[in-house]
């Protein structure tokens, strides 16, 4: 099927959009709003990242550890807030599921690619970059946890 990636192992078959082949129609094609979308789309759920977005370090065929090190998931997120906030009657379901996504991951992932520090770093940096959205108190609060050794989260994590 042209501009489609069929990601099939023993465990699952999942067939999801091409996110190369739609962002270069969109060039080619689309309007602003379809570009912009594939833009962030493409950052988010990169082809060459099986079925998982961009912040899930792929460790077997069914699951990953997040990366919450970084500047990562802040990106994302403000990347789809961006567009949200320009093109409110485009892609709005599709774009809201990303970021319902991202906020899900950041408030009960818990199986962190990184040490308790570079976890902790990470989610520091959403808060600085939006310390007004209503899941940061409680974003606060998973800091507070790993700073305090009280946390869920399993540190250097080996899905699966």
């Amino acid at each position: 099927m042209q501009g489609f990636i069929v990601v099939r192992n023993d465990a699952i078959v999942v067939v999801r959009p091409s996110v190369d082949y739609f962002r270069s129609l969109a060039r080619k094609q689309g309007t602003k709003a379809d570009g912009a979308f594939f833009a962030i789309y493409s950052r988010t759920e990169p082809d060459g990242n099986g079925p998982f977005p961009a912040y899930i370090q792929q460790q077997t065929d069914e699951a990953g550890c997040t990366r919450f090190d970084g500047t990562l998931m802040t990106g994302l997120y403000r990347g789809w807030l961006t567009f949200r906030t320009m093109y409110p009657d485009d892609y709005a379901s599709e774009a809201q599921g990303e970021i319902d996504s991202l906020e899900s991951e950041l408030l009960s992932g818990i199986c962190t690619c990184e040490n308790a520090e570079k976890t902790a770093a990470g989610l520091q940096a959403f808060v600085d970059a939006f310390p007004d959205v209503p899941i940061t108190p409680k974003i606060k609060t998973r800091i507070a946890q790993i700073r305090s050794s009280k946390s869920s989260f399993r540190f250097n994590c080996r899905a699966g």
